[in-house]
């Protein structure tokens, strides 16, 4: 957090002091941790609305009036369509397994991850739980048996995922205090998405449809 001068009026900063407790000495403090972090910190800080409960909450004591800090805070909404299917993977994927596609329109970002059989051991274990990992070969084997002409060179299926992205975000939330405890994150307060934000949704759900619809034709 920031630490504040005693007696000093406005309040000036002396330096800033680490959750170890270290302080380090500073004629200037300049904040640059991210929107959710810079936010927490100022806060927790005493920077914020002083007509805001929480202070009087967790008996932060308020030093700087500034209602801008924590509000109007936005992400990007992002919704998933995932795919698999048994068409067997061209020689350009099996050449490279997995692979990536990235594009664009006015209101969304669409990414597609792809991977096709030849992926299913090498790549398919990272993404699963540590303790799930050993039973990739084991569900290897168990296809091998139960899918003819299974094996470690022809492997007839591919799946993935499109990441739907809304790039023009519209709706607003604020940020609020959850605890004194500076590393925990802040609570974030909105009222769903916009119209909008929905309505480019919906239709990147459907392209992503078209896209995959295409991949397997």
């Amino acid at each position: 957090r920031i630490r504040w001068r005693e007696g000093a009026s406005p309040a000036l900063a002396e330096g800033v002091e680490l959750i170890g407790g270290e302080f380090i000495n500073a004629d200037t403090v300049h904040v640059c941790c991210g929107p959710e972090a810079s936010c927490r910190l100022l806060m927790h800080s005493g920077v914020g609305d002083a007509n805001d409960t929480q202070w009087k909450r967790l008996r932060i004591a308020h030093r700087v009036h500034n209602p801008s800090v924590g509000q109007g805070y936005h992400d990007h909404p992002t919704v998933t369509s995932s795919f698999f299917s048994w068409t067997r993977p061209t020689k350009r994927e099996q050449a490279l397994p997995s692979y990536q596609a990235v594009t664009f329109t006015r209101d969304v970002q669409l990414s597609l991850v792809a991977h096709s059989g030849y992926a299913f051991k090498s790549h398919l274990g990272p993404f699963l739980p540590f303790l799930f990992r050993p039973l990739v070969p084991v569900l290897s084997a168990m296809l091998g048996v139960l899918l003819p002409g299974w094996s470690r060179n022809r492997e007839p299926f591919t799946f993935g995922s499109v990441f739907v992205t809304a790039s023009r975000p519209r709706h607003r939330a604020s940020l609020h205090l959850n605890s004194t405890n500076p590393a925990q994150p802040l609570k974030v307060v909105t009222c769903g998405l916009h119209a909008e934000e929905e309505a480019a949704l919906v239709d990147g759900l459907e392209l992503a449809a078209r896209v995959e619809h295409r991949m397997f034709q």
